[in-house]
């Protein structure tokens, strides 16, 4: 009886597991490895470079242009009294002095560059220090040197005497550069020539205002050629050398002289 009873409950007990193991779930399948992607670079972002606008009024800056009036020359503020504030049909700026101010020509005399180069020159050799500077004066600063050489006198720009001494009576002139009244008064006799070459440009010295004779490409009228006379001392009249590349070449085609074994020029 006893050995019947544990039968039936080991049958029991035996039933009971295979119950729950057919209610058990199969476990999932093992999980695939996704395979590595490439990931993009992310988008470059531009930099925005914060400015800062400055209001001027006329749209203009900088210090006013020298204004004097020599026997000679005018600097170019004085031509910018009447030759400032022009516009075009857009009403866009093309006044001349706006154009030129910013040129090399304008800057011809302050450039430090040159000025260092032509120290220089001087420095290391001391024995040609008067030819050096004028011969460099020429070009550089044309309206200083015509009338030193007009009152029998070198171009000399170092020193208290010199050019770029504020205490010197053509520094504004020296200091305004290749200004309007240089060009303008050009004459074109032998332009485009070796004579005219190295600064040799033909300026009459001998008019005085107000019959100063100043060239230009237009024909004035007759009514605001008087009207100029009469203001600035210079008779407009036309030249269409002024639009001729041999008047540039007075001074942008240069020789300059060499020095032989004794240290003459």
């Amino acid at each position: 009886m006893k050995k019947a009873l544990i039968l039936l409950g080991l049958a029991l007990f035996l039933t009971g597991c295979g119950a729950g193991a057919a209610e058990t779930e199969p476990p999932p399948p093992p999980t695939k490895l996704s395979q590595p992607t490439r990931t993009p670079p992310p988008t470059a972002t531009s930099i925005v470079t914060p400015t800062v606008e400055v209001e001027v009024d006329g749209g203009r800056s900088g210090d006013p242009l020298a204004m004097e009036v020599g026997e000679l020359f005018s600097t170019s503020g004085s031509c910018a009294v009447c030759h400032t504030n022009l516009t075009d049909d857009t009403g866009a700026d093309v006044s001349i002095d706006s154009s030129w101010r910013a040129t090399m020509m304008a800057n011809a005399a302050r450039d430090p560059y040159w000025q260092a180069s032509v120290r220089s020159e001087v420095m290391d050799l001391p024995e040609l220090s008067e030819a050096i500077q004028d011969k460099c004066s020429i070009c550089h600063m044309p309206m200083a040197h015509t009338t030193a050489a007009d009152m029998g006198q070198k171009g000399v720009m170092f020193g208290e005497d010199g050019f770029l001494s504020p205490d010197n009576d053509l520094y504004s002139l020296a200091m305004d550069g290749v200004s309007c009244s240089v060009c303008h008064q050009i004459r074109e006799e032998g332009l485009g020539t070796e004579a005219t070459f190295s600064g040799g440009f033909n300026i009459d010295t001998e008019l005085r205002s107000p019959d100063r004779v100043i060239f230009g490409p237009f024909k004035t009228e007759d009514g605001l050629a008087s009207i100029m006379q009469s203001s600035s001392g210079y008779r407009p009249i036309q030249g269409l050398h002024l639009s001729r590349s041999a008047l540039c070449a007075s001074c942008h085609t240069l020789y300059t002289s060499y020095v032989d074994a004794s240290g003459q020029i």
